[in-house]
């Protein structure tokens, strides 16, 4: 289909990997569930038995198209969405994970906030985090409007299942790029940013499920050795040009998101390696001297830390 001819569907584009079939019929039927209408599905199969078309086959009545994708060539997340893209005909494109779960009314918010902000070629929602069926918190975007130097100097949007963008958009800013094993939503967003500004709902819209299924060593690992060196590459020119406190902002950044990572993987000789990287980047940021000196306490550190967190967000202290 010419998405020209497409105003007003929406493409949803949910990659799969077999791990937990309940959680992709969850994910599924949130998107079923959407108050707006018309909803195109696509589900990028990516698992060994291909197993998707028989959790979402009782849905496809309730969604103007629904298809599955064998697409077993296991390139990862980054690979299957854009496969997703590709095949999707609607003049708008949003992004859900197998194991998130979207608020029946997300799709129509965003709709309506594009409508409103023209110039906008992304939109995203915040999300709440639900560990064994139970909240325990939420998060809002931090910026919105031209949001580049923000995104480059540490500000974040919500992850892809948050987002919706325009097809013109992605047109404009190129696919996802498939080398990065993690923050690929983030790099995504970057370019995103200099196609249009970035339109907010500013209300948890998803809900992410946080536990076991989450490796941190792992993904600390592709973090270190892979996202961040590429991501330095890739954007601190751009960086660059926007002046030194930016580039310099840039590069802390980046090492201070590795070493909380590191923190949170027990991995404390390289969370105290890149809050020195932070430091050295930008001597005048006080985050980078705070990581370091939980770095170095170790595990002690590291509990005291979250019990203070714990403590502060109880009192509701910003």
């Amino acid at each position: 289909m010419d998405r020209a001819s497409a105003d007003g569907l929406v493409s949803v584009v949910v990659p799969t990997y077999g791990r937990r079939p309940d959680f992709l019929r969850a994910a599924v039927e949130s998107v079923a569930a959407q108050t707006y209408d018309p909803v195109e599905l696509i589900v990028v199969d990516d698992s060994p038995e291909a197993s998707a078309t028989a959790v979402c086959e009782p849905f496809a009545s309730e969604m103007a198209t629904l298809r599955v994708i064998d697409d077993r060539d296991h390139d990862g997340a980054g690979a299957a969405r854009n496969t997703g893209i590709r095949a999707a005909d609607g003049s708008l494109v949003a992004f859900l994970d197998d194991d998130d779960e979207w608020h029946d009314t997300k799709l129509s918010r965003q709709c309506t906030r594009l409508e409103a902000a023209p110039e906008a070629s992304l939109v995203v929602t915040g999300q709440q985090y639900v560990r064994n069926g139970t909240p325990t918190g939420s998060r809002l975007p931090d910026v919105s409007g031209d949001v580049t130097e923000a995104l480059l100097t540490g500000s974040r949007l919500c992850p892809f299942s948050s987002a919706m963008v325009r097809a013109e958009a992605v047109d404009a800013a190129g696919p996802i790029d498939e080398r990065f094993p993690v923050w690929e939503d983030l790099e995504w967003y970057v370019r995103l940013s200099r196609a249009g500004a970035v339109a907010t709902v500013d209300r948890p819209l998803v809900r992410r499920r946080m536990g076991d299924h989450e490796q941190l060593t792992d993904t600390f690992d592709s973090l270190r050795d892979v996202a961040y060196p590429l991501f330095v590459r890739k954007h601190r020119p751009l960086a660059a040009s926007l002046g030194e406190r930016v580039e310099r902002e840039f590069v802390a950044s980046l090492a201070r998101e590795v070493a909380t990572a590191g923190l949170g993987a027990e991995r404390f000789d390289d969370a105290v390696a890149f809050a020195r990287r932070s430091i050295r980047a930008n001597p005048r940021a006080p985050a980078g001297y705070l990581l370091y000196g939980v770095a170095r306490s170790g595990p002690f550190g590291l509990r005291l830390a979250r019990a203070l967190r714990r403590r502060f967000a109880s009192l509701n202290v910003a």
